[in-house]
């Protein structure tokens, strides 16, 4: 069994235990956040410019990695599973239509949608694609984000880590698709090529 496997199975694990206990963790991190005093504060990390900053972050941590070759390819595979695990990630937002487990304290709207976290699964597209320590660097990060989600009130536990698996996985099978639709060009290129030069021996 491949490495991603044993992450898949752990994470659909964890998820599955998150779903049984959610409201149980929820409350939990939100008194012992409410006991510490500590405000929610989402200015940034719900600006549209969180978005940007990260995107661009990532790009360069993508093109600082010493261990990807191609690197124009490797960005270019990154946008595209990004994109399709995101927007599988809004897809889902509409149709399961969650609410946010929102506080007393919070800013939210109370029908804005919370299941999966699209912050999570926007930084979880990134980590497929760093092979270096930027990768851990990268995934620390990540882990931040996600439990700042939880702490601020604005998903459960279940919803970060169903954005986990959709952003980790949905781009690794993008690039593997993308690959196959090459590698059958690529041999279908060279089937016309040496149709073409059998035609000319012929002649």
């Amino acid at each position: 069994m491949g490495k991603n496997w044993i992450i898949f199975f752990v994470l659909v694990a964890l998820f599955i235990l998150a779903l049984i206990f959610d409201n149980q963790l929820f409350v939990a991190i939100q008194q012992f956040r409410i006991s510490l005093h500590v405000p929610l504060n989402l200015n940034f990390i719900e600006s549209f410019w969180f978005y940007v900053t990260m995107f661009v972050l990532s790009l360069v941590f993508i093109l600082l990695d010493n261990k990807v070759k191609n690197k124009k390819k490797n960005i270019f595979r990154y946008i595209i599973g990004m994109l399709v695990a995101v927007a599988i990630t809004s897809l889902l937002k509409v149709i399961i239509a969650r609410p946010r487990p929102i506080p007393s304290q919070s800013n939210f709207l109370s029908d804005d949608k919370s299941f999966p976290s699209g912050h999570t699964t926007f930084m979880f597209s990134t980590l497929s694609f760093l092979k270096n320590w930027l990768g851990i660097v990268w995934l620390i990060l990540s882990i931040i984000i996600l439990l700042e989600r939880v702490w601020q009130g604005a998903h459960f536990p279940s919803d970060v880590i169903a954005a986990i698996i959709i952003g980790y996985f949905v781009p690794i099978l993008t690039t593997r698709l993308i690959n196959k639709i090459k590698l059958g060009k690529n041999q279908t290129n060279r089937a016309r090529r040496a149709s073409k030069s059998k035609t000319k021996s012929k002649k």
